[in-house]
């Protein structure tokens, strides 16, 4: 078994650089001389990982999705990010992502973090993590300000979305709820509006 890091070129070209270098692809019935000798179908080329540098910057431009996501700290550890990418609250293009998938630059991701889905355009694909004060440069947020409104609501009620088991309300919070549902009218007077009307 070969590793080899392969600078440009399509699938065709390394069948035919390799089997120049006497090293041809296991399986492969025209540049192998016809040999098959571990009895396999089709060819055994294959990428356990692909990485790309830009050509003038030489920048990393691809990384995990879960380690982008801790990198970005946008979750504490990692395997936290990789429960969110397996739960579908993590997507790319409105499309549920596992956490393998590899996140480039330019992609918007969704991380839906209840009751809020926030939107997080990538500017650098990284897998270490940075500190708070690099944030600027590996992400933009561009979360609509009608998810930061349900935020709000959400703090001030403290109802929005309650997450399931939680438990009953505090005394606190049944107050707050009371209010919410039946507000008091300290301003108006009712019995004063019926007696005019008699």
């Amino acid at each position: 078994m070969l590793e080899v890091k392969i600078e440009t070129g399509r699938t065709h070209q390394i069948r035919v650089h390799m089997a120049e270098i006497g090293y041809p692809i296991v399986g492969d019935a025209v540049y192998s001389n016809g040999k098959n000798e571990f009895g396999v179908e089709g060819q055994m080329l294959h990428a356990y990982k692909l990485e790309f540098e830009h050509p003038t910057t030489k920048k990393h431009m691809e990384a995990r999705i879960d380690k982008w996501l801790w990198a970005a700290r946008i979750f504490k550890t990692r395997s936290i990010a990789a429960d969110a990418c397996k739960n579908g609250r993590v997507t790319i293009n409105n499309v549920n992502v596992k956490p393998s998938r590899p996140v480039k630059v330019g992609e918007v991701v969704a991380v839906r973090k209840p009751p809020v889905t926030y939107s997080f355009k990538v500017l650098k694909a990284i897998e270490m993590r940075v500190g708070a004060k690099l944030l600027p440069e590996i992400y933009e947020n561009v979360t609509t300000p009608d998810q930061y409104e349900l935020l709000e609501m959400n703090r001030i009620s403290g109802f929005v979305d309650r997450a399931r088991g939680t438990g009953r309300p505090t005394k606190k919070e049944r107050r707050s709820l009371d209010a919410f549902i039946e507000p008091t009218f300290d301003s108006f007077d009712f019995d004063d509006d019926w007696e005019d009307e008699e």
